[in-house]
């Protein structure tokens, strides 16, 4: 349960406070000192997750004869599992879906006039 919490926070903080953050830097402070907190941010949030993640002790590591083989990369046992396969596929069309939502959404409320007036297409 503690795995899909941390992962709901990462997508929460990935998806919405860093996109905000950057807006409101590059219209308060312009591109270069933007880009400069925006970076800060970043790498001091990616530390403490660094910092922060602890192995799991019980994990056997399986270190490869060979790490150019494609079976060290590519499970290829997971596609003869149909589940596997559907998920793979459900989640395929599910980033297709958002994919028109996510890069559109800003352009077409700009185009429309339902954004806000200060708002800047980067």
């Amino acid at each position: 349960m503690l795995f899909y919490l941390n992962i709901a926070d990462a997508l929460f903080t990935a998806g919405v406070i860093y996109p905000v953050l950057i807006r409101f830097l590059l219209v308060k402070c312009g591109f270069e000192i933007a880009v400069r907190w925006f970076t800060g941010l970043v790498g001091l949030t990616a530390l403490l997750a660094w910092l922060l993640a602890v192995p799991n002790p019980e994990h056997i590591f399986r270190k490869p004869e060979k790490w150019s083989k494609l079976a060290v990369w590519v499970d290829m046992d997971a596609f003869r599992n149909p589940a596997f396969n559907w998920f793979t596929a459900g989640v395929c069309f599910m980033f297709f879906g958002f994919y028109a939502i996510f890069f559109n959404l800003e352009d077409v409320s700009h185009a429309t006039h339902l954004s806000l007036p200060s708002h800047h297409s980067y």
